[in-house]
């Protein structure tokens, strides 16, 4: 599928997809630093659905753009991409620095697991920890040197190093090390309240944490459908299996303004999803919404703890298209305009884009993409789309166009509002 089909199959910008997975570390300070207390608990609580929120890296742009692009490789059929999953061979925890003094455990499931400790801002002092400092493997019986247990070490020093957060140490331990309950110790003295993020990856275990969700946009009072699934390699098959021995999942929504907001999930036997209407306030910084599962078990005797984050974008209903479309072409025109109606709800930008296939035997393929974004205000608008009819015929496409895949976005909030199939014949309004 070439770059302008995807283009027109996504409900999402580059803008809006580019950064799903934002760096650890920075949303530990910001999320779960937040205080507690009447403020933050208030601030969870569900609201009625409100105006969409203002800040400055909102697109206010009041210019009109509209454009129509060849999709030149038509030849390939029309494609609707599927919904995207996510994979997870890992873990994190937060500690504070008289706990990494007293030995914290690690639960592994494989040899050769990455670690990675780094402080985080906001409470105590946390120290860069010197690798002198550590031990690690199993308490009271074989711990170790982190310099002579591990194969592999990194300590970023500045603000410039391109691999770690400044101030914090990752290492990969050597195989024979084993796996298991292991427990890593510092024995130089830490600030007590200093706060920590230890990060556990096992690229060798057999245990998956799969999740994902149905929708990228999930507007405010509309229905939350996600799952998530414990997942164990199985040698004989050499497929991934659901591991029918997890006990337990936690999930949360994580807003972009620092909300951590507990949900509830259903499920048993290391499967489980949540299918719930979400009304939470809307936030005012940028980002995108995040769910954040927890799956513990027990599995022949070993732990196995994953965590795993999926995103998407969350905002208020602003606008809507319901309605016949009015089609216009003045005589030898090369431009057929498309008047769509639009409610609008809430002020803002908004983009509608289309695409234009060709039927050939009960088989579409996208031949132009559509696209006019503008500022409008609330009531009932018009936002018109331009077919090029001289670029049609520039690639040789004549018979059966029908007009396909509608979306409407705001650019506002950065969110899609709605995609439906139209099916529209718009053959015989090209020859006018």
């Amino acid at each position: 599928m070439n770059t302008m089909k995807k283009i027109a199959v996504t409900m999402l910008t580059a803008s809006l997809s580019a950064g799903v997975f934002a760096d650890i570390d920075r949303q530990y300070r910001m999320r779960d630093l937040e205080p507690t207390g009447p403020r933050f608990e208030q601030s969870i609580e569900r609201a009625p659905l409100r105006e969409t929120a203002r800040a400055d890296w909102q697109n206010v742009s009041k210019q009109r753009v509209a454009v129509s692009l060849p999709i030149n490789d038509y030849m390939q059929s029309f494609e609707q991409a599927p919904a995207h999953r996510f994979e997870s061979r890992e873990y994190w925890l937060q500690v504070s620095g008289a706990e990494l003094q007293s030995g914290i455990t690690l639960k592994t499931t494989a040899p050769g697991a990455v670690v990675r400790v780094s402080g985080i801002d906001g409470l105590g002092k946390a120290k860069i920890i010197e690798p002198s400092s550590l031990k690690i493997g199993v308490r009271d019986q074989s711990m170790k040197a982190l310099a002579s247990a591990s194969a592999k070490m990194m300590k970023a020093q500045g603000n410039d190093d391109p691999l770690l957060t400044p101030g914090a140490l990752a290492f990969k331990l050597k195989n024979d090390i084993g796996y298991g309950a292991l427990q890593l110790q510092a024995e130089k003295t830490l600030d007590r309240n200093a706060a920590y993020l230890v990060h556990v990856f096992e690229p060798e275990s057999p245990f998956t944490l799969n999740a994902g969700q149905q929708k990228t946009s999930i507007l405010a009072g509309s229905v939350l459908n996600a799952d998530a699934a414990l997942q164990q390699f199985d040698q004989k098959s050499g497929a991934q299996k659901v591991s029918t021995n997890a006990a337990s999942a936690e999930l949360s929504l994580l807003a972009p303004d620092g909300r951590r907001i507990p949900l509830s999930v259903q499920g048993k036997s290391g499967q489980w999803q949540i299918n719930e209407a979400i009304d939470y306030p809307l936030s005012y910084a940028p980002g995108l919404w995040q769910l954040e599962w927890k799956v513990r078990g027990e599995v022949n005797g070993l732990s196995v703890e994953r965590h795993i984050r999926t995103a998407f974008a969350y905002g208020a209903k602003s606008a809507e298209w319901q309605g016949s479309f009015n089609y216009r072409s003045k005589p030898r025109s090369n431009t057929l305009f498309i008047d769509v109606p639009v409610t609008v709800h809430q002020a803002g930008r908004f983009e509608l884009r289309a695409t234009a296939s060709q039927n050939i035997d009960g088989q579409l393929f996208p031949v132009q993409l559509l696209s006019t974004a503008q500022w409008l205000e609330p009531g009932k608008r018009t936002i018109t789309l331009q077919l090029d009819k001289a670029q049609l015929r520039r690639q040789g496409i004549s018979g059966a166009i029908q007009l396909e895949q509608l979306n409407l976005l705001d650019q506002t909030q950065m969110l899609g509002l709605q995609q439906r199939a139209v099916g529209q014949l718009i053959s015989q309004r090209l020859t006018r």
